[in-house]
């Protein structure tokens, strides 16, 4: 029996969202991804998801969840590779973000999982 539900994946390109795409598209859901793209170029996993919103996750509208059950962020500012940046600019813009989507998906009725992904500390 095929799942009609729909997943909105944020970070979707990443390490676990490209994984997760595929596993759960083999489980039956309709998988959307959502993801800046900024490294699609040298991704480590073939993209599973059948369509992909390339927009940064700070600017998701309430028409990108249309017809959505079901959101799994993963999206994050993960590190700052030489250390240079204020913790503030890595750690604020991304739980700001989180919660705003968090708060959206509340108030459309869609479950909203945060789980996180390896690199967001």
């Amino acid at each position: 029996m095929k799942n009609t539900a729909t997943v909105l994946i944020t970070g979707s390109l990443g390490y676990i969202g490209s994984r997760l795409t595929e596993y759960l598209g083999d489980a039956g859901y309709r998988c959307v991804g959502h993801d800046t793209g900024f490294f699609r170029e040298c991704l480590l996993y073939d993209h599973q998801v059948t369509t992909t919103i390339f927009k940064d996750v700070r600017d998701l509208a309430e028409s990108d969840l249309v017809n959505v059950d079901s959101v799994v962020h993963l999206a994050g500012i993960s590190n700052d590779p030489f250390g240079h940046l204020k913790p503030e600019k890595i750690y604020d813009p991304t739980r700001e973000y989180a919660l705003r989507l968090a708060r959206l998906c509340k108030t459309l009725r869609i479950q909203f999982i945060f789980a996180s992904s390896c690199s967001v500390y």
